[in-house]
């Protein structure tokens, strides 16, 4: 929670700062050619970059890729010992919490002793007070219920048209919603203590602000410009600050007079920087929301699935029988190889399709070191039922047949998740053919951060074995954002360690348009207590238990692959 929320801190203030450096740039430009009002208005592209900062990240369509991790009973991996670090996060948290405490307290404080300093006030009019001072009056204070607050020689210092002039100022700063801008832009600076630009932008805002609210009291009464003028030379200016409330502060009096000289904008003119902001609004409020980290796709959110399928699958080449087991999308074809002792390597693709109901089309195609030994193959099969079919591909070692296939189909009732271009698993331990190694390389799987689950120890002692799959959100920078299991089987025997064990993996992160993003990755893990055929290769991060040690022993292996054709790994 604390790092979600000091990585938000960290986006809104790029967010705001690079907006407030556009107001900044374009302010006077724009009261130039289009009036004060206009640029006041502008200011309203800060808290546009806000909320658009703050609505969910844009969600990328990304390739759920797999992972296949494999616990045995041989070998033990050796848990490297961390190192303690300091726990920055908390640290920073306390320290911006600190610094919005102390902001807020002090504009509470510079609140509170401006209205105590105004004395006992007397109702002069509804909504209108009359104070016991007169430095820095008139003002408006007060957020859900604004009332205008006069000097105490209101009725001596002006004339009657100067002093209806000065009561249409404050009301404007009451119709325009001066007051409750002014208190965001109090939270603001409580949030954002730390950024000196805010504090330095308030007080153009302010400055803007009340040349705006002067031009509207003139777009009412064009004929009182001199005497609007005079009004303002009699006003007592303060020092004292007023965070939400609209006062006489310290504002340049002479740039307000000025301002008094400039014809009000045409109507043409308020039309096309109506037009303008609209468009710098939607444009900096789309950039903000758009350069945010792509977030992962729900766990939770529906989206169109294929079929699943799951295939076991047993082939006998070179008079050696082997079987396998797939899980796939329909259409997405999984990749085998197998070594035989006869010394030549087989491999192959399989695929399968819904045909009519109850049954799938299987497409095969089987290739002996290399070379290409059936050309596709067709094989209807009903699903839950075996399906059998011997090939003749040449005499090989003087038999006839030397290729049978036997193929069960069925169904897999595991909501199916959008998966785009996703390879499956399939679990058949090969030797690493150079094709597997290149994928590996460029996998954002890092083997050597990944740890594998502990097996439960009833389940060990019981004989039981299992499979979770699980839906894992990786973060841009490769952490784990949040893991969901898909699938368990049995229930509930896996689930704890194997969330526990991805929880804490880091991945390497996968870039888009040569930028980190965020994804999601389809991670299925097998438990077994079968011997491995071979030991796993040391780069797969697994490490033997001493002879003789007593300890547990486990044994693992992982493999990802997206571009290329995909190798797998399973048991025999």
């Amino acid at each position: 929670m604390s790092s979600e929320l000091m990585a938000w801190l960290g986006e809104t203030t790029l967010a705001t700062s690079a907006a407030l450096v556009v107001v900044l740039l374009l302010r006077r430009p724009m009261r130039a050619a289009f009036g004060a009002g206009a640029a006041y208005a502008l200011w309203a592209l800060v808290p546009v970059a806000l909320i658009a900062v703050l609505l969910p990240a844009p969600v990328r369509s990304m390739a759920l890729m797999p992972v296949a991790v494999r616990v045995g009973g041989v070998q033990s991996v050796a848990v490297a010992p961390t190192n303690a670090t300091v726990p920055w996060i908390p640290v920073l948290l306390v320290l911006w919490l600190t610094g919005a405490l102390a902001m807020a307290g002090l504009q509470l404080w510079q609140q509170r002793r401006f209205l105590h300093r105004l004395g006992r006030l007397r109702v002069h009019a509804h909504g209108v007070r009359v104070a016991a001072i007169s430095a820095g009056l008139p003002a408006v204070t007060g957020v859900l219920r604004p009332r205008i607050v006069l000097p105490a020689d209101f009725l001596h210092r002006y004339d009657a048209d100067e002093r209806a002039l000065v009561v249409a100022h404050e009301r404007q700063h009451i119709a325009r919603g001066d007051l409750p801008c002014n208190a965001l832009v109090a939270l603001l600076r409580c949030a954002y203590w730390f950024n000196p630009l805010l504090h330095w932008a308030v007080a153009r805002y302010r400055q803007d602000q009340e040349l705006a609210c002067d031009a509207r009291v003139l777009r009412l009464h064009p004929r009182a410009r001199r005497a609007y003028a005079q009004a303002m030379l009699k006003t007592q200016l303060d020092v004292s600050a007023l965070p939400v409330g609209c006062h006489w502060h310290t504002h340049p009096i002479k740039e307000r007079i000025a301002m008094l000289k400039r014809p009000s904008p045409r109507r043409w003119q308020t039309r096309l920087s109506a037009a303008l902001l609209l468009a710098l609004f939607a444009g900096g409020g789309y950039v903000a929301w758009a350069q945010q980290p792509a977030a992962a796709p729900s766990a939770h959110a529906a989206a169109p699935t294929a079929a699943q399928y799951g295939a076991n699958l047993q082939i006998e080449v070179d008079g050696e029988r082997h079987a396998l087991e797939m899980h796939s999308a329909a259409g997405v074809p999984s990749a085998f190889a197998i070594d035989t002792k006869a010394g030549h390597r087989w491999s192959g693709e399989l695929s399968v399709e819904p045909d009519a109901p109850g049954q799938a089309k299987v497409h095969a195609r089987l290739a002996r070191d290399g070379a290409d030994m059936t050309g596709p193959v067709l094989l209807i099969a009903r699903l839950d039922e075996a399906a059998s079919l011997k090939l003749k591909t040449g005499p090989v070692h003087g038999a006839a047949h030397d290729v049978a296939l036997s193929v069960r189909v069925r169904a897999l009732d595991v909501p199916a998740r959008r998966v785009a271009a996703a390879a499956p698993v399939a679990r058949k331990q090969v030797a690493r053919a150079p094709e597997q190694a290149r994928a590996e390389e460029t996998s954002p799987f890092d083997y050597s951060q990944h740890a594998p689950p502990r097996y439960p120890k009833d389940a060990a002692n019981n004989g039981i074995s299992g499979r979770v799959v699980m839906l894992v959100d990786v973060a841009a920078d490769g952490s784990v954002q949040d893991v969901q299991v898909e699938e368990s089987r049995p229930a509930g025997v896996f689930d704890a360690v194997s969330v526990e064990a991805v929880r804490k993996w880091k991945f390497k992160p996968v870039l888009e348009h040569g930028r980190p993003v965020a994804h999601r990755m389809r991670v299925p893990i097998d438990f077994d207590l079968d011997e491995p055929s071979a030991p796993y290769a040391s780069h797969q991060g697994v490490a033997s238990a001493p002879a003789g040690s007593g300890e547990p022993a486990f044994g693992w292996s992982a493999v990802a692959d997206i571009a290329a054709p995909p190798h797998f790994v399973a048991s025999r």
